[in-house]
């Protein structure tokens, strides 16, 4: 499928990366022994990397991820596999560790097994395909490597890209370095798209039309999914020190240079409305020390829910904990999604909306851009731009019921219309996986 100079060099390039690889984890697990079991078993070096299936005959559907985003749009898919077809044997993996921390959260109840994506040199999946045995592999979202696809198609393995999206800097990579991609995408048995017009970026950088299926958003589905997620239950008002008179202003994904903007609007937001607190969680949760610091500068006091620190005696939290944001925003009056005000590509906006949250974004909703505009075409969201105008509608939608009301039923039955993409992709799911029985492979 590749071009042979292309793939020559990329595996030469591996080759020369694969002993310094091999070297950083001993030297890594040397001196930080919580990395010892990842490195290697993304080197493909462990004993147990998963657990193999007894039965050659077995329906095994190895799925991969890339990151939380990824994971989180998986958790549909997978729970619907594993209540509709038990008998099927499913290999969660996923390349980051957040992920990976995700995926033990959120898909471990329904799949055999999570374990650590493979990195892609030769001998790592050659070994990962042996261990794994997979009658189909599914790649949700992104994370392609050439060796990994490459490999799978020259086994006969059925793959499958479900969730497929293209943003606008993807586009630009993508057909900058054409004949790579085109490569890569064509040893896909099947590309499952988002949108029409996904659909019709992939035909343009050569893919069959007959390999590719628009099959919806995964996200609509994960909306609802999550809600179902028992820690959601543990957390309550009480646990966060939420008054019965406090509102809510839940700001998720916030990234460099937002958070000032947010501090600013709600300083501002608070001369009129002075029980409204803050909730904030930096996408980087690296950062949290700094944010605070610069919240301190805005007359803000600081709670961290790490610390199990409380809002009766502070006015901000900050969220500096992995996968507890989608079930904070049950509390919230009012979303922003951060990566939105700043040129990030913005973030899910799906998550506040499935608790009929009203959502505010900034302009720059590009990689969710279907998603923000069907939501601000049903009246569940609102784009603005700056201090002034975050400051005005979040006070509106706090001071207005009747607006509020409005937007949190459109957010709501927009997720409601869109359900049910999960169900369309097991249908594929199931009629790959026939085909590749009958053929004997």
């Amino acid at each position: 499928m590749y071009t042979f100079t292309l793939l020559f060099v990329y595996n030469f390039l591996q080759f020369l990366a694969f002993i310094p690889a091999i070297l950083f984890a001993f030297i890594s697990s040397s001196l930080h022994h919580k990395y010892q079991g990842r490195i290697l078993s993304r080197l493909g070096l462990s004993k147990n990397i998963i657990l193999s299936p007894n039965n050659d005959d077995d329906l095994v559907i190895w799925i991969h991820a890339l990151s939380v985003g990824e994971v989180t749009s998986a958790v549909p898919l997978v729970r619907c596999i594993y209540e509709s077809r038990p008998d099927i044997t499913v290999i969660f993996s996923a390349t980051t560790s957040a992920g990976r921390r995700i995926a033990n959260k959120c898909i471990a109840p329904y799949v055999t097994e999570v374990i650590d994506g493979p990195l892609d040199f030769l001998f790592t999946i050659k070994r990962y395909i042996h261990a794994i045995r997979p009658s189909l592999f599914v790649l949700v979202e992104t994370d392609f490597w050439p060796n990994w696809l490459n490999i799978l198609h020259l086994h006969g393995i059925p793959t499958m890209l479900v969730n497929g999206r293209i943003s606008e800097k993807s586009w630009k990579a993508y057909t900058r370095l054409r004949l790579f991609f085109k490569s890569m995408f064509r040893t896909f048995t099947l590309i499952s798209m988002q949108t029409k017009e996904d659909s019709n970026k992939m035909i343009k950088l050569g893919v069959e039309p007959n390999r590719i299926a628009i099959l919806g958003n995964l996200k609509y589905d994960t909306a609802l999914y999550l809600q179902s997620i028992p820690e959601k239950i543990t957390i309550t008002r009480n646990e966060l020190g939420i008054r019965k008179d406090n509102q809510i202003w839940i700001c998720g994904s916030t990234h460099e240079g937002e958070e000032s903007i947010i501090f600013d609007a709600f300083n501002k937001i608070r001369t009129q409305l002075p029980n409204l607190l803050l909730i904030l969680a930096p996408r980087n949760i690296e950062r949290s020390f700094d944010i605070s610091n610069m919240a301190q500068s805005y007359g803000l006091s600081t709670a961290f829910r790490s610390k199990n620190d409380t809002l009766l005696t502070n006015n901000l939290l900050l969220v500096d904990t992995i996968g507890e944001l989608v079930h904070l925003y049950k509390f919230a009056d009012i979303a922003f999604v951060g990566g939105s005000l700043v040129p990030q590509g913005g973030h899910n906006p799906l998550e506040p909306a499935a608790y009929k949250v009203p959502v505010v974004f900034g302009p720059h909703m590009e990689d969710f851009r279907e998603i923000s505009n069907e939501l601000k075409h049903h009246g569940g969201a609102i784009t603005v731009q700056g201090v002034d105008e975050l400051a005005a509608i979040v006070t509106r939608f706090l001071q207005d019921k009747e607006f509020h009301n409005h937007a949190s039923s459109a957010a709501a039955q927009l997720i409601k219309d869109n359900a049910g993409v999960a169900v369309a992709h097991l249908h594929m799911i199931e009629r790959m996986t026939r085909s590749y029985n009958s053929t004997g492979s």
